[in-house]
């Protein structure tokens, strides 16, 4: 996911979403089936996003609606198996001296 920062005074974010192309009678493993429900997370979080600051540049009004939707995205995204946690070292990234 590539993020392009806002011009000054907007309040949004333009992303590219992120798309796993299927391979077709391929079983997923489980490490790609993780990786493709954190992107789909991802993307729901994403399009939620852009909806709300579409709506809050437009009309310059809060919608509590779709900010608690994004909050309910982003939660979903949070608690997903393949979220960062803090303190918990990846030992496939660990650097060998």
């Amino acid at each position: 996911m590539r993020l392009t920062p806002p011009p000054s005074g907007r309040m949004e974010w333009l992303v590219l979403e992120v798309v796993i192309p299927e391979v077709e009678g391929q079983r997923e493993q489980p490490e790609q089936y993780e990786e493709r429900q954190f992107i789909q997370k991802a993307n729901s979080f994403v399009r939620i996003w852009t909806e709300f600051t579409k709506e809050y540049n437009e009309k310059k009004t809060f919608n509590a609606k779709l900010a608690s939707k994004l909050t309910r995205a982003f939660h979903e995204l949070e608690t997903s198996s393949s979220w960062p946690r803090a303190g918990i070292r990846d030992t496939r990234t660990t650097r060998v001296k």
